[in-house]
């Protein structure tokens, strides 16, 4: 028997009914080998496969608006930005830099002292403020990029973060 594939359009993704043996979400419509394969074909060349109104998954391509490229690009820098600084520190290690400063901030405006180590915590903050600041200038330098600019624009590369 073959397999029938659908497309869920909560999860946006393709399911089997071979492979996902009695797993298809709720809400998944039926779509045939060549649909699959065209949309799947079509997302390599660049689109969005999302679901449309009636469940059923549309194709949306990306917009030649250099206004859409450049916010494409930002939106690229700041996630670069996000994971560079989760590179030097995470979420929780932010935080409890921020405490260990705090301690040591309150323990020398009371004591005149602190035992608090809290210099790593600076070193990491300063950091993570030269990525921000970083990121800032590259977003300003986008809103002037030309399209060729962007076409060759790389958010990631390591020149645009030294």
């Amino acid at each position: 028997m073959a397999q029938q594939l659908f497309f869920c359009p909560a999860s946006g993704g393709f399911y089997g009914s071979r492979t996902h043996k009695g797993a298809i979400p709720d809400g998944a419509v039926p779509l045939t080998e060549r649909k699959h394969r065209q949309l799947l074909a079509a997302q390599g060349e660049g689109a969005t496969i999302y679901a449309g109104d009636d469940g059923k998954p549309r194709l949306r391509w990306p917009s030649t608006n250099i206004a859409a490229r450049r916010a494409g690009a930002i939106a690229a820098v700041k996630q670069e930005a996000g994971r560079r600084i989760l590179a030097v520190a995470s979420l929780t290690r932010q935080a409890n830099d921020a405490a260990a400063m705090a301690q040591a901030a309150l323990d020398q405006a009371v004591l005149g002292d602190t035992k608090v180590d809290f210099m790593p915590a600076i070193e990491r903050r300063e950091r993570i403020d030269a990525l921000r600041a970083r990121s800032n200038e590259l977003e300003a330098a986008i809103a002037a990029f030309t399209p060729e600019q962007l076409d060759g624009f790389d958010a990631a590369g390591d020149a645009h973060w030294s």
